[in-house]
C-alpha cells in the first residue's frame, strides 16, 4: 500500500513539473533601481587597446628604442621579436608572443623537432618552444593558425595549445628539467594525433578531433621568456639551416632604403640621444638619390592615409641638412605628400610638419629621407590625424572614442598587469610626451609613456565616465 502511494505521488509530481508555466512581467511597476554605473568597460596597455588603438600615435617605435635592425633570415618572415644569430644558436629576446616562421617548407604529417634553454625570466609564467601546421599569421600574440607546443620556463611543464586567431589550452602535463641546459623537444604528427617527446621520452598525446589544422608552415615561438634554439628538423631529420644578410643598422621598429644611386649609412646612435637611450643616425655618404628610413605603424600593418585629410606630426632633428617627410606607398614608389624640413647644425630641436595626402591607401608607410649627400639624427617622432578626427581637442581617435560615448558607457578602468613594471610609475607619465622617459614595460618592452593615467583621466572627463585606475604596488601616497 505504502508502495502504491509512493508510486502515484512520484507519477502526480511528474505530471506537474511537465506542464507548462507562466511568468508575468509588469514593466510600470518598478520595484527597485540599478545604478547606472553598473555599466562600464575595462582598458588596458595590451592587445594594441591604445597604441593602434584609441591613442592616435601612429608611428609604432617613435623613440628608436628597439635595438638596431635585426638579422634577415633568409627563408623565415619574423613577425615581432628580436631574433639574433650567432655560432649556429637562434635567440630571441623576452616578447609577449614573437614569431619566426619558416616559409619554404609547408608541412603536414611527420617529425619535427628542436633544441630549446632559456636565457632569462625563468618563471613558471613564461614559455617558449614551436609552432605547427601554421597558417594566415602576422604579428600579434594570437594572430595566426597553428598548434603551439611549449616548454615552460622553469622547465616543470609542456603544453600542447591550438591558436584559430585566438587561443586554446589543449592540454598541459609535468616535466622535470634544467630549463637553462639544452632540452630535445620533437613532436610527431598523424592526422589528428599529436605526440610530443622532451629528451626522447614520451610526455604527451593528443587527437584533436575538432581540428582544422591540417596543414601549414613550422615557426619559432616566445610568451615572456628568452630562450634560444638549435638543430631544427622537418621530417625526416633534415635540418633547417638558418641563413642571415647583413642588415643596416636601424632601430628595429623602422626600415632603411636607399636608391641604387646613393651610398647610405645607417647607426642607432647611444651618445646624447634627445629621447630615452637611442637616436637614430642616416647619412647619404655620396651620389644622388633618396636615402631615409621609412615607418609602417604597428606590426607593420600599414598607415591608413585618406585623400585630403590631414596628418600633423613632429619630430625632433639633429644636424644641417635639408631632411624631407612624406606618406609614400609601401615600396615608396609613389608619393602622396611630402614637406621639406631644413635643419639646423647644432642641439636638438623640434619640428613640425603637416601632410595632406592626394591618394587614398590603407597601407601607406612614414618616410623621413635625405635626396643628396648628408646627414642627420632624429629622434622622438610623432604622427596623427587632424584635430577634426581626434576626441574632443585630446590625441586620441575620435571614432574609437565617440563610439565608447556611443554605447553609454558611464564607468571606465584603466590597469591590468601592465602595472607589475617595476618603473610603471605616474609622475614618468605626465607632462610633454617627447620628454616622458622610456621603460621596460609589462606588455612591450620598449614603453615610450606616450598614453598614461593623465590621459586617461583627461579622457573620462571629456567623455563622461567615472575613473578607476591601477598602480604600481611600490608607489608611495606621494
Amino acid at each position: 500500500m505504502r508502495v502504491n502511494c509512493l508510486l502515484a505521488l512520484i507519477l502526480s509530481a511528474s505530471v506537474v513539473a511537465a506542464q507548462d508555466a507562466v511568468i508575468r512581467v509588469d514593466a510600470g511597476k518598478v520595484e527597485n533601481k540599478i545604478t547606472p554605473y553598473l555599466y562600464g568597460a575595462c582598458m588596458e596597455d595590451v592587445n594594441h587597446e591604445i597604441y593602434g588603438g584609441i591613442y592616435d600615435q601612429q608611428i609604432f617605435g617613435e623613440s628608436f628604442e628597439e635595438p638596431a635592425s635585426m638579422d634577415n633570415f633568409i627563408g623565415f618572415t619574423r613577425c615581432e621579436g628580436v631574433w639574433k644569430m650567432q655560432d649556429d644558436q637562434l635567440s630571441v629576446s623576452s616578447h609577449p608572443g614573437a614569431k619566426l616562421v619558416y616559409d619554404d617548407a609547408e608541412f603536414s604529417d611527420g617529425r619535427v623537432g628542436v633544441d630549446i634553454k632559456f636565457t632569462d625570466d625563468i618563471s613558471s609564467a613564461n614559455n617558449a618552444g614551436l609552432l605547427l601546421r601554421v597558417g594566415e599569421y602576422g604579428g600579434g600574440a594570437d594572430n595566426f593558425d597553428g598548434y603551439e607546443v611549449s616548454l615552460f620556463a622553469d622547465g616543470k611543464r609542456v603544453l600542447l595549445g591550438k591558436h584559430l586567431h585566438n587561443w586554446q589550452e589543449l592540454k598541459t602535463v609535468p616535466v622535470d628539467v634544467d630549463p637553462s641546459q639544452w632540452n630535445r623537444m620533437e613532436v610527431k604528427m598523424e592526422g589528428d594525433e599529436l605526440v610530443i617527446l622532451l629528451n626522447s621520452r614520451e610526455v604527451l598525446r593528443f587527437e584533436d578531433h575538432l581540428t582544422t589544422l591540417r596543414n601549414g608552415k613550422v615557426a619559432f615561438r616566445n610568451w615572456g621568456a628568452g630562450a634560444s634554439f638549435r638543430n631544427l628538423t622537418i621530417g625526416d631529420g633534415t635540418p633547417v639551416k638558418l641563413l642571415t644578410r647583413l642588415a643596416p643598422q636601424v632601430s628595429g621598429m623602422w626600415d632603411a632604403f636607399a636608391d641604387l644611386n646613393a651610398a647610405a649609412s645607417y647607426k642607432q646612435v647611444a651618445d646624447k640621444p634627445f629621447h630615452g637611450h637611442y637616436a637614430q643616425q642616416v647619412e647619404c655618404l655620396a651620389g644622388i638619390g633618396k636615402v631615409g628610413i621609412a615607418n609602417r605603424s604597428l606590426n607593420r600593418w600599414g598607415i591608413s592615409v585618406r585623400q585630403g585629410e590631414k596628418k600633423t606630426g613632429s619630430l625632433y632633428l639633429k644636424g644641417k641638412a635639408e631632411v624631407w617627410v612624406a606618406l609614400q606607398s609601401v615600396d615608396g614608389e609613389k608619393e602622396y605628400a611630402v614637406q621639406c624640413i631644413r635643419t639646423e647644425s647644432g642641439d636638438w630641436k623640434k619640428y613640425t610638419f603637416e601632410l595632406i595626402p592626394d591618394k587614398t591607401d590603407e597601407n601607406a608607410r612614414f618616410a623621413i629621407y635625405l635626396k643628396g649627400k648628408g646627414r642627420f639624427l632624429v629622434d622622438m617622432v610623432t604622427l596623427m590625424n587632424g584635430a577634426d578626427r581626434q576626441f574632443r581637442g585630446l590625441p586620441l581617435r575620435n571614432d574609437i572614442g565617440q563610439a565608447m560615448v556611443d554605447q553609454g558607457l558611464r564607468f571606465l578602468r584603466y590597469g591590468g598587469t601592465m602595472v607589475n613594471a617595476p618603473e610603471y610609475r605616474f609622475k614618468n607619465m605626465i607632462g610633454d610626451r617627447a620628454l616622458r622617459p622610456p621603460y621596460k614595460g609589462h606588455w612591450y618592452t620598449y614603453s615610450t609613456n606616450g598614453f598614461g593615467i593623465e590621459d586617461f583621466l583627461q579622457f573620462c572627463e571629456k567623455a563622461g565616465f567615472v575613473p578607476a585606475y591601477a598602480v604600481n604596488v611600490e608607489e608611495s601616497a606621494q
